[in-house]
């Protein structure tokens, strides 16, 4: 029986933590800890996060099916957080509860839940939020299954979550003293690479608006959607291939984030650290890592992850996963030939630049024009690699994608579905909802995200569905999910046996959903 569930949060130490609980038959019971963490049915709940942390305290080595009511309303949002203002996100929980109950006396109850000392208040009130929740469950499942969504949330998104919730549980180990060393190397880093661009380049300030006005005052061509940090550094990543200043300031931003980032993994307690996870934390349902920020930490960092005594870690990288993804999609045999027989940056690397030495720039340009780089700015960045390495060739990376025909019939033929349908769907059923001209059709303008939603949701599926697959062998743990590949550990006596069973469930998730692709996977070191 589904079990609704209320709960103090933000409460320290969690001495006094309360819980209340409504069935699905309406009956309600107060909870302690041990009991939910023993009850056997599933569990709907919001803040999931601050009871992972309660858990953790009378943890035993198995946990509740969790069920976070804020991943169906994002599926049913189907809109990035960069669609909505700021604190109001439809899928935080508490703008719903806003909604039913008005700002003014929400925000009195979210108080007497944090710090009020009168049980009966308290209990009062996580009555009402229960019977809330239980409202926007009901309705929100009613719009996963008229958007065909409902079975991707039970038999992947939600499985998913409950891997999450364990490796929340019990942390990830690692190695404080090399913790140390690198901290104290990239504050040296850091500070040189702030010292330099102050006297260089006459910028003192790092905040990420002034870094856009600044390089809009150099002649750099930034458009509004580069208004966010992060899509500032997407600018600056493509940018740097052929700017110095560009690159300098890239260099120096991952070196402060890594910086900022490092100094959130001094342990709790045995060199363990205890990671939140967003299960969908993109549009396209790639699962991020809230805090710390592991996925943002640049490879050589990422040093100070070991795995538990007795066992090895194991990271396993799909090759090429996003050109493998989209030839299949799109059926375009000419790129599936491609892709099959080459390695396909390489490839046009040698195309555009006249040599294959050129992998990385390559890929960055190959992406970034997949996903709706302007012309301008696609010329722009290859002319200054040209110019930056000495290279004479004249071909254009339009020229390298007009082979592919049957590529450009899918895009078009997707761009025009979106239009008529108002979102984007993919084959294996994720949404994502675009804005509408008043006739009720998807606005042109949003057609820049069709490529990018397709090839990334298609990729989070694949993913995540390899994930379940190696998890059904108790012996292996899931760490770290970066964003095509997964870090786990595996026992060192049977390194092996492990390491040939991730692959195959990596491989054959992949040909599930691309049959004519040649997949294929890396075992690399995480930090490398």
């Amino acid at each position: 029986m589904k079990l609704f569930l209320s709960h103090r949060i933000d409460s320290f130490g969690f001495l006094d933590s309360y819980y209340f609980g409504v069935f699905e038959d309406g009956s309600s019971k107060e909870f302690t800890i041990e009991e939910i963490l023993n009850y056997e049915f599933e569990i709907i709940t919001y803040e999931l996060s601050s009871l992972l942390d309660q858990l953790r305290i009378v943890y035993s080595g198995k946990l509740p099916i969790l069920t976070d009511i804020s991943q169906i309303l994002k599926l049913n949002a189907g809109r990035s957080k960069k669609s909505y203002p700021k604190n109001n996100l439809p899928w935080f929980f508490w703008n719903r509860i806003k909604h039913d109950l008005g700002e003014e006396l929400t925000l009195e109850k979210f108080k007497i839940i944090r710090s009020s000392e009168d049980r009966t208040e308290i209990f009062v009130i996580l009555k009402t939020l229960a019977e809330i929740l239980i409202s926007t469950y009901k309705i929100s499942i009613d719009k996963l299954t008229e958007s065909n969504q409902f079975a991707r949330f039970y038999q992947l998104e939600n499985l998913t979550q409950q891997i999450l919730n364990k490796r929340q549980i019990e942390g990830i180990t690692i190695d404080s003293e090399l913790l140390e060393i690198l901290l104290n190397k990239l504050k040296v880093n850091k500070d040189s690479l702030i010292h330099k661009l102050r006297y260089k380049h006459k910028i003192t300030d790092l905040n990420y608006k002034a870094l856009r006005i600044f390089l809009i005052e150099k002649g750099f061509d930034i458009t509004s959607k580069d208004y966010s940090y992060f899509n500032l550094l997407s600018f600056l990543k493509a940018a740097k291939i052929s700017s110095a200043l560009c690159n300098d300031i890239y260099i120096t931003l991952r070196a402060k984030a890594d910086y900022e980032s490092l100094c959130q993994y001094i342990p709790e307690e045995d060199e363990i650290i205890y990671p939140c996870f967003d299960c969908i934390g993109t549009v396209t349902s790639r699962i991020l890592i809230t805090t710390p920020h592991i996925q943002q930490l640049k490879r050589e960092n990422r040093i100070i992850f070991k795995a538990k005594k007795d066992f090895t870690l194991l990271y396993c990288d799909y090759k090429q996963f996003e050109p493998g993804i989209l030839a299949s999609s799109s059926k375009d045999s000419e790129m599936i030939s491609l892709y099959n027989s080459e390695d396909i940056y390489e490839n046009f690397s040698e195309y555009i630049f006249g040599t294959k030495t050129l992998r990385k720039e390559a890929k960055v340009i190959f992406l970034s024009y997949l996903y709706g780089m302007s012309d301008k700015r696609l010329v722009s960045v290859i002319d200054g690699v040209i110019k930056s390495k000495g290279l004479t060739t004249e071909i254009s990376a339009a020229a390298f994608f007009d082979k592919f025909k049957d590529l450009e019939i899918f895009k078009q033929e997707e761009f025009k579905n979106m239009v008529e349908n108002g979102y984007i769907q993919t084959e294996t059923s994720l949404r994502r909802n675009v804005k509408k001209t008043e006739e009720g059709k998807g606005k042109k303008s949003e057609t820049r995200f069709v490529l990018s939603q397709i090839i990334q949701g298609t990729a989070s599926y694949i993913l995540k569905k390899a994930i379940l697959d190696v998890m059904k062998d108790d012996e292996i743990e899931f760490l770290v999910p970066m964003h095509d590949a997964v870090l786990f550990q595996v026992p060192t006596s049977k390194e092996k046996e492990k390491r040939d069973f991730i692959e195959k469930c990596f491989v054959e998730n992949y040909k599930i959903i691309c049959p004519d692709i040649n997949a294929k996977v890396d075992f690399k070191p995480f930090h490398e």
